[in-house]
């Protein structure tokens, strides 16, 4: 029988509580890194999962600002699954579930737009949704649409012709022009110096028609009229203020819902005059567009930088992005849209190469036509617009403020508007974008 002394039984029970440690230490490691192993795959696929998801709406921008859905027939409830019409499943070796875009209440101009996108990778899956808000508030079938605020109000120079409807937020003041086609106002309106108008007149405010003015439609405000020294309006008048009528000839009726006075001497009205009527006069008017022209940076075909001189044989395709200044002028053919960050100098001709070319520019500066100049475009201006004497633009305008030049001409062509679907206008801005159930592992 073998006896053990104190120490070497001691050393012993050491070994064989150390070897014991080590021996749960090193189960507990293995435990560990498994089970971290387990998280981090488990992190990855959520990630995955997630990025999934978001590609699921990033893909359905791009659809929606090409107009291959008809926004306004969206449901409210149910949507429209994208997947698979428009967007493939397959993505980044998992799936796109599915990608429904819904509508919201918005108002004339604008759309809210619900998205929402299921993303699955192995066994984790996420549902994300974003908001997105769709303004389709420039609309250059309009015509002629300006802002012209009190602080900045547009000049027309006598002789300056609009072939056009004529849209502005502000009062107007015409000296010696020809306007063809209806007015729209959200100010006064002044005709002086046989200033002629082909079309009706409504406005917000006053109307008052001078020496040897022409309105050959009807004429509706919400303010007095007053129309004098040898002034004709040969429609009917239709006012909530007073109604003066002074050495001038009006071939229609009149109704105010206050008073009317007509000048024994020289006023002459054929139709029948009826005061102290209740007329509501409802004017609507469009808010003038405020187009986010840095959203057409991000989807541009082509980026600029700098002052750019086009001249010549000019070949347009696609949307084209200019951070800083452009000059331009010569024939254009194909179609494109430009937009500037900087001001726009058509230094001369502008015109296009064939029927079937069409040039739409979009300008955060000054946008500036020269003297005698013919150009054919749309442009869309968040500063001033300036045609120069003599000069000529046919197209449509939407600008801040409009100065028009001494026999300066704007003619309406509603066939260059054509060129450009609607849906080449729109800007989308995101409202929120969020999750809206757990990323699930299982």
């Amino acid at each position: 029988m073998i006896v053990m002394t104190d120490d070497r039984g001691q050393g012993l029970a050491l070994v064989i509580i150390l070897t014991a440690f080590i021996f749960v230490m090193g189960s507990a490691a293995v435990a560990l890194a498994t089970s971290l192993r387990r998280n981090t795959g488990s992190e990855i696929r959520q990630k995955k999962a997630n990025y999934i998801a978001e590609a699921g709406i990033e893909k359905a921008v791009p659809i929606i600002r090409c107009g291959q859905l008809s926004l306004e027939d969206l449901d409210s409830d149910e949507g429209l699954d994208l997947v698979p019409d428009y967007i493939s499943p397959n993505y980044a070796g998992g799936l796109i579930e599915y990608v429904k875009v819904s509508g919201e209440n918005g108002n004339e101009n604008e759309i809210i737009l619900l998205i929402e996108s299921l993303g699955t990778y192995q066994e984790a899956c996420c549902t994300l949704q974003a908001r997105i808000k769709v303004d389709m508030s420039l609309d250059f079938r309009r015509g002629l649409w300006i802002s012209s605020p009190m602080e900045n109000p547009s000049l027309f120079y006598p002789g300056s012709c609009v072939q056009s409807d004529l849209y502005t937020c502000g009062a107007f003041h015409f000296l010696g022009n020809l306007v063809d086609g209806d007015l729209y106002t959200g100010g006064d309106i002044v005709l002086a110096d046989d200033t002629y108008l082909t079309g009706d007149i409504k406005g917000k405010g006053m109307f008052t028609a001078g020496p040897g003015c022409q309105v050959v439609g009807n004429v509706q405000v919400t303010g007095d009229v007053q129309v004098e020294d040898n002034a004709v309006v040969e429609g009917d008048i239709r006012a909530a203020g007073d109604v003066i009528i002074q050495k001038a000839f009006v071939s229609g009726g009149i109704w105010s819902n206050s008073e009317i006075f007509v000048d024994e001497e020289g006023g002459q009205v054929e139709g029948g005059l009826y005061p102290g009527q209740s007329i509501e006069l409802k004017i609507k008017l469009p808010s003038f567009p405020e187009v986010d022209l840095s959203f057409f940076r991000k989807g541009a075909d082509k980026a600029l930088k700098g002052l750019q001189l086009w001249q010549g044989s000019l070949k347009l395709a696609g949307l084209t992005y200019i951070d800083g200044d452009l000059e331009i002028a010569g024939e254009y053919t194909g179609k494109g849209i430009i937009v500037v960050d900087g001001a726009v100098c058509v230094t001369g001709d502008l015109i296009p190469g064939g029927l079937q070319d069409s040039l739409c520019i979009m300008a955060a500066g000054p946008v500036t036509v020269a003297s005698d100049a013919c150009a054919f475009l749309l442009i869309y201006g968040q500063d001033e617009v300036s045609l120069g004497e003599g000069s000529e633009l046919q197209g449509s305008i939407t600008a801040y403020t409009l100065q028009m030049g001494e026999n300066a001409n704007f003619i309406y062509q509603d066939s260059m508007v054509d060129k450009f679907p609607p849906s080449s206008l729109v800007t989308l801005s995101i409202l929120s974008w969020k999750r809206v159930s757990p990323i699930l592992s299982y």
